[in-house]
Parts: structure tokens; C-alpha cells; sequence
């Protein structure tokens, strides 16, 4: 998973922890799970998230997780 995380880094604008973030995202998890996931707090997932939607003009959760899986998607076909 984590040399699709570097690859993905390339196509999206995000850290490394919002990059773990979103591909939990992609998998279906909620905010609850991805901060028992990650050991961090509900308020820091959704942070990480603003953040990301905010950096990459994404409207919402679904058009983050697409994006992340297309990302991943042209890292593993490169």
C-alpha cells in the first residue's frame, strides 16, 4: 500500500497522513473508523479531510475517493 501512496502523491495534493486518509475513504470507511484506523481523532480525520477537498477543489467525499482511485489506478498501470 504504501508505494501506491507515493505514486498517488503525484496526482492529488496531499501529505502523507491525508493520502492514508483518503484511501481509507476509498475503501468506504467512516470517519469513526479511520480515526480507530489511524489512532487519531474523528476532529483530525475531518481536518485532514477539509484539507484536502479544499486544496484539490473537491466538492465532496465521493468526488475525493474517486480521484484517489484514479491516482492509485494510473500509479499501478505506470
Amino acid at each position: 500500500m504504501e508505494g501506491m501512496l507515493v505514486a498517488a502523491k503525484r496526482s492529488l495534493r496531499a501529505g502523507p497522513r491525508q493520502r492514508e486518509v483518503l484511501s481509507l475513504v476509498a475503501r468506504g470507511c467512516t470517519d469513526s473508523q479511520i480515526a480507530v484506523e489511524l489512532r487519531i481523532s474523528v476532529a483530525t480525520v475531518r481536518t485532514y479531510l477539509a484539507r484536502v477537498y479544499r486544496d484539490n477543489r473537491f466538492a465532496n467525499r465521493t468526488e475525493a475517493a474517486i480521484a484517489w482511485l484514479e491516482a492509485v489506478k494510473g500509479a499501478e498501470g505506470s
